[in-house]
């Protein structure tokens, strides 16, 4: 009997690679061999580990060649470089995002979480990427009278804008990041009351999104 043609292994660009559910999701790639080939990251520190549950050897993947880091601030990452790592790539991950604490003002604020990962996600788009799948907050809204809201609903407006196949919105309230390294001490704070979801769940969320609409493209081509 012959065999149906084999599934090609998803392949993946990620931004924020070192933030709570960015690392989560770098783990979570690397550690699914058998469904995830090819992982770029674009990166202003180089990942070096991922959280132990994943069990993976981010060296060993680097050496291999699965795993390709770029590591350079994103706004002096040029267009060819974004778009050769992109090449070939079924999905765009977007993770990053700052506080307004760590960047002073509203304006570098905007840029980090906003106007980054919207120039990526069209140089991405413009090589032939489909899937969009990115993170913003519960509340997200281009009409809130609160900058961090308005701010999230305006990046999900623009983004869906771009024109990929498939746009995922994750929108997460409270993160629990209590075990990793990206810790804030006012959610840690909160999370005493209330009951936050952990950053490995919504990572594990998007890479199961992803898999999902790779197998029905694979399925539909």
């Amino acid at each position: 009997m012959a065999e149906g043609p084999v599934a090609s292994l998803l392949s993946a660009v990620v931004i924020g690679g070192t933030g709570a559910i960015g690392n989560c999701l770098v783990g979570a790639l690397l550690k699914s061999k058998d469904s995830v080939g090819k992982i770029a990251l674009l990166t202003r520190r180089k990942v070096t580990e991922v959280p132990a549950q994943y069990g993976v050897d981010v060296p060993a993947e680097e050496a291999s060649g699965r795993l390709v880091q770029h590591v350079e601030d994103l706004d002096a990452t040029s267009d060819d470089t974004v778009k050769q790592l992109c090449t070939g790539k079924h999905v765009f991950f977007s993770c990053l995002g700052t506080t307004r604490r760590q960047t002073g003002s509203k304006e570098v604020y905007r840029h980090i979480d906003m106007e980054i990962p919207l120039r990526i996600a069209g140089l991405a788009r413009e090589m032939g990427v489909s899937h969009c799948s990115f993170v913003t907050s519960r509340g997200s809204s281009p009409n809130s009278w609160f900058f961090y809201f308005r701010m999230k609903g305006e990046l999900e407006e623009a983004m869906r804008g771009i024109g990929f196949g498939y746009t995922s919105i994750f929108q997460p309230g409270f993160l629990d990041r209590r075990q990793g390294a990206n810790s804030r001490f006012g959610e840690s704070f909160a999370l005493t009351f209330l009951s936050g979801i952990p950053v490995a769940t919504v990572a594990q969320a998007m890479l199961q999104d992803a898999l999902a609409h790779h197998s029905r493209a694979e399925e539909e081509a």
